[in-house]
């Protein structure tokens, strides 16, 4: 009799600890509000791209031409666009990467808005040669590609460090891509298959030199894609059809806003405080986005268009960066037009709980209560 009383004031005190433990993170995690920000357009060149943002705020676009927005103004990014190149990626100190093409094939490309170094081909490949990332300590990664003896496409990723570049595949991944660099030197990427093209079916993985580490996929998917790391070393990208966060190596699923067929997300970028952007499919169909938004996920996923305050005649699309401000850039539509965008949070954020690290703790909540309750009775 006494341990059935023990039991059912351990499971209410378990059921209590875990409802405040719930609460308290609720609170914790309230929503964010954002105002919004055009990018605008630069002479003939509307309907910029973002594509990364860092924490001064500094944002680089492309179109057919590359541009930096920095406090409210749009620069031409003239070297780059004297080579006829792309910016791909830009850290803390404003040191951005591209890529540019001629008849001599593609060359990653290193610089600032007046300055360009061409990095050089790998291994003299020079085909697909492109600097994909950059991180705070000025290590560029990007990728080559050729058809090896065997007739199959084959990706060598690389790291330029100190001027010198060095392989990043290993033998049991002899074929990847890699896509960000955090500050501690991991590298987040693809694993592509050796196959005649079409290439089918992709992992995601970690990058250091001379290894390659494979993530977990969700529920058994042969497609997966990394598309981001931050400086903790979370990575996030996509597994299934579903937008992932990978962490202390385990994966899980951040949902869907969309509950119809077909439906689909896909995370584009985290920062340090764990908050994680991407893009994905609604429910309803909207006559400009057609079946896509961009989100925030803060331990819940939540539809960025309804998160801005005094929203004057906006439609976001996607999210394609956030920094550790918490601000995000990405493309929508303004008065039907395509424009790129800025959101800032009004309030600025906490660090967001891991999924796993949420349940330990409402765990050992609940197992604390239900102990103390024993030694009481004892």
């Amino acid at each position: 009799m006494e341990n059935n009383i023990f039991t059912k004031l351990a499971t209410i005190s378990a059921g209590a600890a875990l409802s405040l433990a719930l609460i308290g993170v609720k609170s914790a995690q309230a929503v964010p509000l954002y105002s919004i920000t055009d990018l605008g357009s630069f002479g003939g060149y509307p309907g910029l791209s973002p594509n990364r943002i860092n924490d001064v705020g500094q944002v680089i676009l492309n179109n057919e031409k590359s541009f930096l927005w920095s406090n409210g103004n749009l620069t031409d990014l003239t070297a780059f666009n004297s080579i006829n190149g792309i910016v791909l990626d830009i850290n803390n100190s404003g040191q951005i990467v591209g890529t540019s093409s001629d008849l001599n094939g593609d060359h990653p490309l290193l610089g600032n808005q007046n300055i360009v170094t061409d990095l050089g081909s790998f291994n003299g490949i020079t085909n697909f040669n492109r600097a994909e990332a950059i991180n705070d300590l000025g290590h560029v990664v990007g990728s080559v590609l050729f058809t090896n003896s065997k007739g199959q496409d084959q990706f060598l990723g690389w790291l330029w460090k100190n001027g010198i570049k060095t392989g990043l595949t290993s033998s049991n991944n002899p074929s990847c891509i890699p896509t960000e660099i955090n500050n501690l030197g991991q590298i987040a990427g693809i694993s592509v298959p050796l196959r005649k093209p079409p290439v089918f079916g992709s992992s995601a993985v970690v990058l250091t030199q001379g290894q390659v580490v494979e993530l977990p996929a969700l529920d058994g998917s042969s497609e997966n894609s990394a598309s981001d790391i931050n400086n903790v070393g979370q990575v996030v990208g996509s597994s299934n059809g579903e937008a992932v966060l990978w962490s202390n190596g385990d994966v899980f699923g951040l949902g869907i806003l969309g509950s119809n067929e077909n439906t689909y997300s896909v995370a584009t970028g985290i920062n340090d405080l764990g908050q994680v952007i991407g893009y994905s499919s609604i429910s309803e169909i909207s006559p400009l986005t057609g079946q896509r938004h961009p989100f925030l996920w803060d331990g819940q996923l939540q539809d960025l268009n309804n998160l801005i305050v005094d929203n004057l005649n906006w439609e976001l699309e996607d999210a394609r960066d956030i920094n550790n401000k918490g601000q995000i850039v990405g493309r929508g539509f303004l008065n039907g037009q395509s424009h790129a965008y800025l959101l800032t949070p009004l309030v600025v954020s906490e660090s967001v709980p891991e999924p796993k690290s949420t349940l330990g703790l409402l765990s050992l909540a609940a197992i604390s209560i239900g102990l103390g309750f024993k030694r009481k009775r004892q």
